[in-house]
């Protein structure tokens, strides 16, 4: 029973030490540290001594060994190798090196009840974190989108480890942060987003309010709340010199910034495919090659274009799985159904306008979250 709590306790020091390696590796970007490379390989050969401690205990144990067992030795091995002779790693490949698997792990890891605090404190300093990490990058280093394509969307995706906190300040700062950055990103799909997670959260406030006085507080908070949308929207804007006004102003003149013409020519792609591909798709990642290298910026087009009709057969009954379990937790009154709810908003929205599931570590900070959420209603 000892070797198995270390083997616990092992595989929590697994998933700090991968989001240590992100940190170190963004801060070392930045210049804000100068011995990240050697800190970096510290994290690594920590990773290495996890995997070889896991190795005793299943031979001690006589525990049969899985294929992720073998995988994850040649995994850090291959990396650690790999910045011994590089000396360095870019920032996109070490997030996309080490995020993928601190995703995945933290997913299998909060199927426990008992991790599932530690799953929450981890990920809800990763939302402040991305955000931190996209304002330097556009305020002071001046990218845009950040230093790759699109990376708001980590930062509203990871927004809901935020909004399921009980600390007020804490939540709050977290939905006025994303307002701004959204509106600075640029990006219409991120700050309509924002724009609903705030407005939801104000109806939640107001809606347990009966009272004459607390009638008049919530058009209060109304008031104030416009205002404060308002000005955060135009305060980022000026300050900025944000696009996100002029993109908004041509949003039914742009055709959603070509979203029009993607879907044409896919819809054209269609009409002349065989039975073989409307029933089975055009093959992974299809939609890129007859667009130019961009996604359908639908999601149910992607995985219909993709997958065919087995696939978007799939891809509903998995939707219809997220709201079965909606409805369960709402007839049980759980407190997380709000939150909950707002995560399949911000499914739908994004999945209908942009792009979720193109991207797999998208989905997977959801994943993370529904099944954390789900986990803290099994009794």
């Amino acid at each position: 029973m000892k070797n198995n709590k270390l083997i616990f306790s092992i595989d929590r020091l697994i998933i700090l030490l991968l989001s240590m390696y992100i940190v170190i590796s963004v801060l070392g970007t930045y210049g804000i540290i100068i011995f990240d490379y050697y800190l970096k390989l510290l994290i690594l050969f920590c990773l290495l001594t996890y995997v070889m401690l896991s190795i005793y205990f299943k031979i001690l144990n006589k525990s049969k060994f899985k294929v992720i067992d073998i995988f994850s030795i040649f995994y850090i091995l291959y990396y650690l190798i790999y910045l011994l002779i590089n000396n360095s790693l870019n920032l996109g490949y070490v997030l996309i090196i080490f995020y993928f698997p601190l995703i995945t792990l933290a997913a299998s890891f909060s199927i426990k009840k008992s991790n599932l605090q530690f799953v929450l404190n981890l990920f809800l300093i990763l939302s402040f974190f991305l955000m931190l990490t996209f304002s330097y990058e556009t305020i002071i280093l001046g990218e845009v989108n950040g230093i790759y394509i699109n990376t708001i969307y980590y930062s509203i995706l990871s927004i809901l480890f935020v909004l399921i906190n009980k600390n007020v300040f804490v939540k709050y700062l977290g939905i006025f942060y994303i307002l701004i950055l959204s509106a600075y990103s640029s990006k219409r799909t991120a700050l309509i987003i924002a724009l609903i997670i705030i407005s939801l959260e104000i109806l939640r406030n107001i809606s347990k309010n009966n009272s004459y006085y607390q009638v008049f507080l919530k058009y209060l908070k109304i008031s104030l709340s416009i205002f404060l949308v308002i000005f955060s929207f135009y305060a980022t804007v000026e300050i900025f010199n944000s696009k996100i006004d002029e993109k908004i102003l041509n949003i039914f003149n742009d055709g959603g910034s070509g979203r029009t013409d993607i879907i044409y020519i896919l819809f054209n792609e269609l009409k002349i495919s065989n039975i073989f591909e409307i029933l089975w798709g055009h093959g992974v990642n299809s939609t890129s090659i007859y667009t130019g290298g961009l996604s359908a910026h639908n999601d149910f087009l992607e995985v219909f274009f993709n997958y065919g009709l087995f696939g978007l057969m799939l891809y509903i009954v998995f939707w219809v799985i997220l709201l079965y379990r909606l409805l369960i937790m709402r007839k049980a009154k759980s407190d997380d159904t709000f939150v909950y709810m707002i995560s399949i908003i911000v499914f739908l929205f994004v999945s209908l306008f942009s792009h979720l599931i193109y991207i797999p570590t998208y989905i997977l900070l959801l994943i993370v979250f529904w099944n954390m959420v789900w986990q803290r209603q099994i009794k």
